[in-house]
């Protein structure tokens, strides 16, 4: 199998197939699906663990809006790409560049405990493209 974790659906993954298999429904896979925010990346950053701040949101990658975004949710985010949470910062007005598109979230409130983005509140609302959030997960601890 060649899948990478990628694919946007089930159909474009490899599979077996079932003529030959034991596979019984004492077998069957429950999947829960997050709303929305399906993952995260930073971009445009020196290096990997700095860079604007982009969610995976209905097919597409977009960034996000710096309107009360506080190192909590920074927090939150350094630790869904693997770091620590701890040290992370915020670098607001387009630090890393505007990015393009639509702007996918904004008015993010997490309390810092949550383990994944969409454990948190936000909105869609309007925000100008001046205001795209970085962060900074470099000074972790």
């Amino acid at each position: 199998m060649d899948d990478h974790g990628e694919e946007v659906n089930l159909g474009f993954c490899s599979f077996l197939g079932s003529t030959g298999t034991n596979c019984g429904h004492e077998k069957d896979v429950g999947v829960h699906c997050r709303p929305d925010v399906a993952g995260v990346r930073l971009v445009n950053g020196s290096i990997p663990s700095q860079g604007r701040l982009e969610v995976w949101m209905n097919l597409k990658w977009g960034p996000v809006c710096d309107e009360d975004f506080t190192s909590a949710d920074a927090g939150v985010i350094c630790r869904m790409l693997g770091y620590s949470g701890d040290g992370a910062t915020v670098k607001g007005s387009s630090y890393y560049g505007s990015g393009t598109g639509e702007i996918l979230l904004n008015n993010v409130a997490c309390d810092g405990t949550e383990t994944h983005l969409a454990d948190c509140s936000y909105t869609k609302d309007d925000c100008s493209n001046d205001q795209v959030v970085g962060v900074d997960c470099s000074t972790d601890g």
